[in-house]
């Protein structure tokens, strides 16, 4: 790793959520930045990071993992709860996770609030005894909750993850951290919002690797939600004459949810199996791809809608690496949209929707570079999308796959992303110094 700018070692917040735990084991894309940014700014910087999330979090064994990967020097501590990360510039970076007693608690707890209460306080009294440098937050009501109240305001930085903020959330004078400039843009239009810098997510380019042969199937994964197009996927399969691999979870909290998968997908599905990724695995490209026809007309069609179920990472390195694109159809301004990148990690196209009907699709522009990683879909109307994109994917096979994954590696990995939060980090140092001693 190159480190430049090499600052003293900070110590810094990261307070999360406890819907899932840091970083998730199946969907979660919230929580696999967190755990990106925790344990690159220990590894390549030496920064002193606590997590704050849910106690059942694997990011000790994540960061783990990253040095590993990266070669550096570690060491766990007795109760298995910090790493040690020595950087090849002799400094040494912690990470630690502390919770407050509650491992991950999905999205229908009833006693979200008062859990969630109990997580802040812990962050803000180890504040009080030992004042972090950066409190990195990911979770908005915490700050005009519990950071303002407590004047810890000047310095902590809110990194905003999604498209909407609550009425209590003092957006003018509280800069957020965007994740691309589609979603600043929406913010600084829809809420009047101050942002403090666009950072664009990255990933462990260790977490995948290319693959230069696909199974001649499609791919869709997400959360089964009508903005986010698994419906049209379906008919875009059907259209290009291919077969499809849907992953994906219902999100429990949202009845809509619920109802879209079982009124607009699962009435299309060929064939329910929640271990056929797993089975791939140790077959050749050409073997799944017989695999897959052989069971398409076992249930009396050549390309089957096949359901993976919820997949964790080492089932989608499988899931992507061994499609010819994964289809990216949504309809909502989508704020990055981590599918697309984990895609490219394993050379796989991507094929998205830039614009639905003259509504932008979010980043979706800002990610996919047209005809080198991917095609950009404009579409008129839905039929008009389904069809150019059907016609998109004959053309996806054409596509370098070494030059995905080669794009992959220059613009989207965390290395990239930590130096870019290392910098914010430092002016939030720079500009908050004269404040902190008058606290």
């Amino acid at each position: 790793m190159t480190i430049l700018n090499p600052l003293n070692n900070m110590r810094i917040a990261q307070l999360g959520n406890l819907y899932q735990p840091v970083p998730a084991v199946e969907y979660g894309g919230t929580q696999r930045v967190i755990a990106q940014i925790t344990a690159f700014q220990a590894a390549m910087f030496g920064h002193d990071i606590t997590l704050y999330a849910p106690s059942d979090s694997g990011i000790i064994t994540f960061t783990k993992k990253i040095a590993e990967e990266t070669g550096l020097p570690f060491r766990i501590g007795r109760c298995g709860n910090k790493i040690a990360v020595i950087n090849k510039d002799g400094r040494i970076g912690n990470v630690r996770l502390e919770h407050a007693g509650f491992s991950s608690i999905g999205y229908n707890d009833p006693e979200e609030t008062q859990k969630h209460q109990s997580l802040f306080s812990k962050l803000l009294q180890d504040d009080q005894d030992n004042p972090y440098d950066v409190i990195h937050n990911h979770h908005r009501w915490f700050m005009a909750n519990a950071v303002i109240p407590s004047g810890l305001d000047f310095k902590t930085i809110t990194h905003q993850h999604n498209t909407t903020l609550e009425d209590t959330y003092p957006a003018r004078r509280y800069p957020l951290i965007c994740v691309s400039k589609s979603q600043a843009n929406l913010m600084k239009e829809k809420y009047q919002t101050n942002v403090f810098g666009i950072i664009h997510h990255g990933m462990d380019k260790g977490m995948y690797f290319p693959t230069v042969q696909h199974s001649g199937y499609l791919v869709w994964i997400g959360r089964f939600l009508n903005e986010k197009g698994a419906h049209r996927t379906i008919q875009i399969a059907k259209k290009a004459k291919l077969p499809l691999l849907i992953a994906g979870t219902v999100y429990d909290k949202k009845p809509e949810s619920i109802q879209y998968f079982e009124n607009d997908v699962l009435p299309h599905l060929t064939i329910h199996d929640t271990g056929i990724l797993d089975s791939f695995r140790s077959l050749s490209p050409v073997e799944t791809a017989q695999k897959i026809r052989k069971l398409g007309l076992e249930n009396g069609t050549e390309n089957p809608v096949i359901f993976c179920g919820a997949a964790n990472e080492q089932q989608k390195q499988t899931l992507f690496g061994g499609a010819i694109a994964t289809i990216f159809p949504i309809s909502w301004p989508e704020p990055f949209g981590l599918v697309m990148i984990e895609s490219m990690a394993c050379g796989t196209p991507v094929i998205a929707y830039e614009s639905l009907a003259g509504e932008y699709c979010g980043a979706v522009g800002e990610v996919i570079h047209n005809g080198v990683t991917g095609f950009l879909i404009n579409g008129i109307n839905e039929d008009d999308a389904i069809e150019k994109t059907a016609e998109a994917v004959k053309k996806a096979s054409e596509l370098d796959r070494a030059g995905v994954r080669n794009a992959f590696t220059t613009d989207w990995t965390s290395e990239r992303t930590a130096l870019q939060i290392n910098k914010a980090y430092q002016e939030i140092v720079a500009t908050s110094s004269d404040v902190s001693a008058l606290h």
